[in-house]
């Protein structure tokens, strides 16, 4: 059971589960890999051993040791961690709801968000659900990743802007 104080004040933990502060993100690439090897993959084999078939260095953002994900249920933020060996924040995304973005996001990455939550409930009734399918049926919102990794869109299934996540300066990251 991990925990952690999230800028706002709201204590975030994993001693319920599913825990709704708890996300997975992939890269595009890695789930479309993933598929590829096995057009059969479970939701819940690639969610539980993704990272450890393909070793830490090809999941996201290439640490030494997977990320963990939070995400604050209060004022929304995403954080980037390395719970096992420091704890700290490596990365503090802020929501927004700012609806003036000036850049094209056709060129930046998609990325698959899971939120444990979510897919626990769908896993309960539909325990042989395969990755493929809980894309295709599941994943309503699409995320995409800025070049520079600081800015996360989020896009409804028209490609509307539902919401934008900004990265926060280190310092403030470090409060």
């Amino acid at each position: 059971m991990s925990r952690m104080l999230c800028k706002c004040g709201a204590t975030m933990g994993t001693s319920i589960s599913p825990s709704p502060y708890s996300v997975s993100v992939y890269y595009d690439r890695e789930v479309l890999s993933a598929i590829e090897d096995n057009p059969r993959i479970l939701l819940s084999d690639f969610l539980t051993d993704w990272d450890a078939v393909n070793g830490a260095q090809k999941s996201f953002m290439k640490r030494a040791e997977p990320v963990e994900y939070w995400y604050c249920t209060e004022c929304h933020r995403v954080y980037e961690t390395q719970m096992r060996s420091c704890g700290h924040w490596l990365r503090v995304y802020r929501r927004t709801e700012s609806q003036l973005l000036n850049t094209e996001h056709q060129q930046w990455t998609r990325i698959y968000v899971f939120p444990e939550r979510e897919t626990d409930v769908i896993l309960e009734s539909e325990p042989e659900l395969l990755l493929a399918d809980y894309i295709r049926m599941h994943a309503q919102t699409h995320y995409c990743l800025s070049p520079e990794e600081r800015m996360v869109v989020a896009l409804d299934g028209e490609g509307n802007l539902e919401c934008l996540y900004i990265q926060e300066e280190a310092e403030a990251a470090k409060e």
